[in-house]
């Protein structure tokens, strides 16, 4: 613990000191094969929640970057209105308020968390299968449900929100950083002329 004095009170106040623990650096692989960086993609995962006291455990798989997309997408799909600008000169600007586009936004971002956890986490379309397999005898079989059958299927589990939202952020962490860069020439350290 540091101690250190409050500027209000005078007292000393205690707090925690945070110690970074450096994680060992890994030797660098020289991709010549696209397989070796697809396989640390391809990594099961696992998310831990705990409800009621108990610890239950999800596995599942990252997204593929065609899913990523469409979760992107329907993340970016809703448009606030704009109010035009009061004076000449001045730019236009989004009513972020506006109830429609509210509503909007939160479907499709509930939408965008319901694809991403169907697509990552294989239990959900296992359940899905089991409820529609009267369904699914009685037509064309590999039909794969609407989206909206989707959002409605995640969204009627008995699941506390914050469970959909622990799975949904654990699929939308990128595994990527850049790295360190050679050969190149920055805009600062160019030569000049």
């Amino acid at each position: 613990m540091n101690k250190e004095q409050s500027p209000r009170t005078g007292h000393l106040k205690r707090t925690p000191r945070v110690v970074e623990i450096a994680e060992a650096k890994r030797p660098t692989i020289i991709v010549s094969d696209l397989s070796l960086i697809e396989k640390v993609h391809d990594e099961p995962i696992a998310v831990e929640v705990i409800v009621g006291g108990q610890p239950f455990k999800f596995e599942g798989r990252r997204l593929n970057p065609a899913q990523d997309n469409e979760v992107k997408g329907w993340l970016n799909r809703a448009l606030p209105p704009r109010i035009p600008a009061a004076k000449e000169g001045e730019e236009d600007r989004y009513d972020l308020d506006d109830p429609e586009y509210r509503a909007s936004r939160d479907k499709c971002q509930r939408t965008a968390r319901a694809l991403a956890i169907w697509h990552g986490f294989g239990v959900f379309k296992e359940e899905y299968e089991k409820k529609e397999t009267f369904n699914i005898q009685h037509s064309t079989p590999n039909i794969q449900p609407t989206v909206e059958q989707i959002l409605t299927f995640i969204e009627s589990r008995s699941l506390e929100d914050e469970v959909l939202e622990i799975l949904f952020a654990t699929l939308t962490v990128s595994l990527v950083k850049v790295g360190e860069l050679t050969g190149f020439i920055s805009g600062s350290n160019s030569p000049k002329s």
